[in-house]
């Protein structure tokens, strides 16, 4: 999180895709740049700085996999779940709770479940 007045609340994003990490501006008010030009895309390398805003932010990739930690709830607050993937979540959420923002979370159409109790 980037307390810059000169960043917007969702100013970009990296996102992953086959072809490698991918900057996106998510329609800034001031712009993302790279190489002193304003993008709307762009994919990049290591060690690339850009700008957002007034502020330069370096991006690097680690070679080494970076494995997270499971949350021992099976729950956060009203979102229930057991697999690895959802308690990775839960973990995340519970430190993220602590900031001033705010965060949606998603299932993909056909992937989340409700049941009854019986």
């Amino acid at each position: 999180m980037l307390s810059d007045p000169t960043v917007s609340r969702h100013h970009c994003a990296i996102r992953v895709s086959p072809r490698g990490f991918q900057l996106v501006d998510l329609g800034s008010t001031n712009g993302t740049w790279l190489a002193g030009f304003r993008i709307d895309s762009a994919y990049l390398k290591p060690a690339t700085t850009f700008r957002v805003g007034s502020m330069s932010v370096r991006f690097d990739w680690l070679d080494d996999e970076i494995r997270e930690e499971l949350s021992a709830d099976d729950r956060f607050g009203d979102a229930l779940g057991q697999s690895p993937a959802m308690r990775r979540i839960f973990a995340m959420a519970a430190k993220v709770a602590a900031a001033d923002i705010t965060v949606l979370l998603e299932a993909r159409p056909g992937r989340a479940r409700a049941c009854s109790p019986i």
